[in-house]
């Protein structure tokens, strides 16, 4: 679990920079285009140093979720925005002043910087934050402690309570359901959904249409380079993780505190 968390670590990491050269290109490219259009000089000093405001929504959301994920919180949105405003003014006017002939005044740039893009900021981590919280509740509601933890099978005519915390992963085998355990697989009669939502604990996770795992008896993952993981299981079996469920699933591994 640990290699796996520290392998989504990274990915992330690569994510956020590859996102922040993309959206320094379009700010560039773009103010280019409108300085030939309205026929002035370009310095791509001053384009590279006006761009930071864009670069500054990509740490402010990773707070926005950190946050979000700690407890709904109104005025979030607002503090963010406020923050990042100020930081931005207050980095141009020291770099300005610093290395450049002209430094742009602070109140000046907090204003101009407001007016254009505060509302801007505000909706935009306003979203951030309802997204992130509902996120958040999905993962709750699909991890949930359930009462019971015991659940009924069968095994040649005699009725077995089977813990939960026993069973490795669960799959589809209409009409029922196969229970894996480390010694043998148990068949019950319900659906997925049901097992999910009557008797499984917070350590399972749908990973598949057709298959529940118990997080527990995850040892390792690797990724299909399409969207789609391999999970390599405690009892040595190996279960794919569908795309359509990969978000649930790394948002679980991402949310693993280490002792």
């Amino acid at each position: 679990m640990i290699l796996a968390s520290k392998r989504i670590t990274s990915g992330s990491n690569q994510y956020l920079l590859l996102i922040g050269i993309v959206l320094l290109s379009v700010v560039v490219t773009r103010d280019i285009i409108h300085s030939s259009i309205k026929d002035y000089s370009f310095y791509l000093s001053e384009s590279l140093l006006f761009s930071t405001f864009w670069l500054l929504f990509i740490p402010l959301t990773v707070v926005c979720k950190r946050e979000a994920k700690k407890r709904f919180n109104i005025t979030l949105p607002v503090i963010l925005s406020i923050l990042q405003l100020t930081a931005f003014s207050l980095f141009v006017f020291s770099v300005s002043t610093l290395f450049f002939e002209d430094s742009f005044e602070f109140y000046r740039t907090l204003i101009n910087t407001t007016s254009k893009y505060g509302l801007v900021c505000v909706l935009f981590y306003g979203f951030c934050n309802f997204l992130f919280v509902n996120d958040k509740s999905i993962l709750e509601k699909g991890t949930y402690q359930k009462t019971k933890r015991k659940i009924k099978v069968n095994k040649k005519g005699k009725a077995i309570l089977l813990d939960c915390d026993e069973i490795i992963y669960v799959k589809s085998d209409k009409p029922y359901i196969a229970l894996i355990t480390k010694d043998r697989t148990y068949l019950h009669k319900c659906s997925l959904k049901t097992f999910l939502r009557e008797y499984a604990t917070k350590n399972f996770l749908q990973v598949h249409k057709s298959v529940i795992v118990n997080t527990e008896d995850v040892v390792s993952y690797t990724s299909r380079k399409n969207g789609d993981y391999d999970l390599y299981l405690t009892n040595e079996h190996l279960v794919r993780v569908s795309r359509n469920y990969s978000r649930n699933f790394k948002s679980f591994f991402e949310n693993i505190r280490l002792e």
